[in-house]
């Protein structure tokens, strides 16, 4: 038997016990020694704990990491992208569906205000309220249908038509994939991206106060019937290449520019 003040220490995974022992008579350390003995097996059986919850985390990571790999493959329904094919009136049916079909239309080519972007117009439009006629005094923006100005027939299909002064056509595709991407300067796409279609990019010409972006123009673009009229509003031209800034090598001045329409 001792007479003293002990100080135990007792450390865990999760806690750490500090008891102190004061006896101002006698301490039974055979009582001691069987707390110490069931405080150690408190901790044994804590970090026996820890380390199962541990493998469950572990395996819980895993099935949720292949779940993750399932979903990335998988294409549920209502998704997927749409873009335009421009110069077409149909998709290209790899794995697409026609949303609708109509006139490509943008600014016209001496005007420099209207929007910059080009549209797809549909063939059946419908009105919300409207007043008819149109003046230099208005205060509008201004939508004309577009025409081919390029009579390269050498550069399409040989089956396509005679398309200088003819309008546009363009048809607005869905597709089952996700994400899509228009290249200029590629005929096809890269490594794990699938084709809509290829072409030729085509603007505004450069010398025009109107100004456009740039699209990928079908490689076998259609006309629409009855709509040779050289009305020049809304115009697009192929993209030549100009070296300068532009590397050349690996653009070659003057060259037509090629494009394409990825998807994945």
């Amino acid at each position: 038997m001792l007479s003293a003040r002990i100080l135990l220490v007792i450390a865990s995974t999760s806690h750490v016990w500090t008891a102190i022992l004061e006896d101002v008579g006698q301490v039974d350390l055979e009582a001691v020694r069987i707390r110490l003995e069931e405080e150690k097996a408190k901790r044994l059986l804590l970090q026996n704990d820890v380390e199962v919850l541990m493998l469950q985390l572990e395996e819980l990571k895993r099935k949720y990491d292949q779940k993750e790999d399932k979903a990335s493959g998988t294409t549920f329904p209502g998704s997927g992208m749409t873009y335009v094919r421009w110069g077409r009136t149909v998709c290209p049916g790899n794995g697409t569906e026609l949303i609708y079909k109509g006139y490509m239309a943008g600014t016209e080519h001496r005007q420099s205000g209207n929007g910059p972007n080009n549209l797809c117009l549909p063939e059946d439009p419908t009105w919300a309220k409207y007043q008819d006629g149109t003046s230099d005094t208005d205060h509008r923006a201004h939508v004309y249908g577009t025409e081919y100005e390029m009579g390269h027939k050498s550069f399409f299909s040989p089956f396509s038509p005679d398309l200088l002064n003819n309008d546009v056509p363009c048809a607005a595709c869905r597709s089952t994939r996700s994400s899509s991407i228009m290249i200029p300067g590629r005929t096809n796409c890269y490594l794990g991206w699938t084709v809509e279609y290829s072409g030729y990019l085509v603007s505004m010409y450069y010398n025009h106060a109107g100004s456009t972006e740039y699209v990928c123009l079908d490689g076998d673009p259609e006309s629409l019937d009855g709509g040779k009229t050289d009305l020049n509003g809304h115009m697009i031209y192929l993209a030549d290449v100009i070296c300068g800034a532009l590397r050349c090598p690996p653009y070659v001045n003057g060259r037509e520019l090629a494009c394409v329409v990825c998807s994945k």
